[in-house]
């Protein structure tokens, strides 16, 4: 990760790293920067991007990036930062018994609001890289429900989000497949609802998963800021018909 070194004079030479928790998230004509364990966070231009990721900087630009963290001094600040904020965890004794899953990235909606990966060339047959796959489940499973045995925690929830979630179903069911087995998960889904089929709705009700389905209000101003990726379809009917179906 630190292959991004930027040597820069000011009021002393320095050497300086792009940090390994540096997020980036685009928010319409903008992207918001920010270091993912100290949570600050600064708006910039797209072309700002690409001065930043290849340390194209002036001084007072550092200067800035360094306060929230982006830039720090050293690899070790990095690890530093991230045995702080274990060490607050610890001290809190708080027990993760609650998980937010990613499986994929991908939407079939594109929201004029959305934060999360809103790109009209983002369609469902493109991007798989934003798909989790069932190595990635296995591997967490494993070192979650390790970890709640070791702390004794006895229930904990995991929570589906996205993306929408069921644009990559087939990983959704082998991850509640898996963890039921394992331990006493309750599972959740927070989806759009436009994808919801028999199948899926059966399967939810036999293993009594929780289900949060979005809606934007009435009908003129869903179908205003949420429309789907492929088709002119609207999405308000589209989820209503779902929701008739689930009650």
């Amino acid at each position: 990760m630190y292959d991004k070194v930027l040597i820069f004079e000011s009021e002393r030479r320095g050497i300086m790293f792009l940090s390994r928790f540096y997020k980036k998230i685009k928010v319409k004509e903008k992207y918001v920067i920010f270091h993912s364990l100290v949570r600050k966070f600064k708006f910039v231009a797209p072309d700002f991007i690409e001065k930043l990721e290849t340390l194209n900087l002036t001084d007072a630009e550092i200067k800035e990036l360094a306060k929230i963290n982006v830039l720090v001094d050293s690899k070790e600040e990095d690890l530093n930062t991230l045995e702080k904020y274990r060490a607050y965890v610890r001290s809190k004794n708080v027990k993760i018994d609650l998980v937010y899953i990613f499986p994929t990235l991908l939407c079939n909606l594109k929201c004029d609001y959305c934060y999360i990966y809103n790109q009209k060339q983002n369609t469902l047959s493109s991007r798989t890289e934003l798909n989790m796959n069932e190595m990635a489940i296995d591997t967490f499973l494993i070192k979650y429900i390790k970890y709640l045995k070791d702390q004794e925690v006895t229930e904990a929830n995991l929570q589906f989000y996205g993306g929408e979630p069921l644009c990559n179903w087939s990983i959704v069911k082998y991850c509640i497949n898996k963890a039921k087995e394992a331990f006493p998960f309750e599972f959740s889904v927070t989806t759009n609802g436009t994808l919801l089929t028999e199948e899926i709705m059966d399967y939810f009700e036999e293993y009594d998963v929780g289900l949060g389905v979005s809606l934007d209000g009435l009908k003129k101003v869903t179908d205003i800021h949420r429309r789907f990726k492929i088709g002119d379809a609207s999405v308000y009917d589209t989820v209503l018909s779902s929701i008739e179906k689930l009650i």
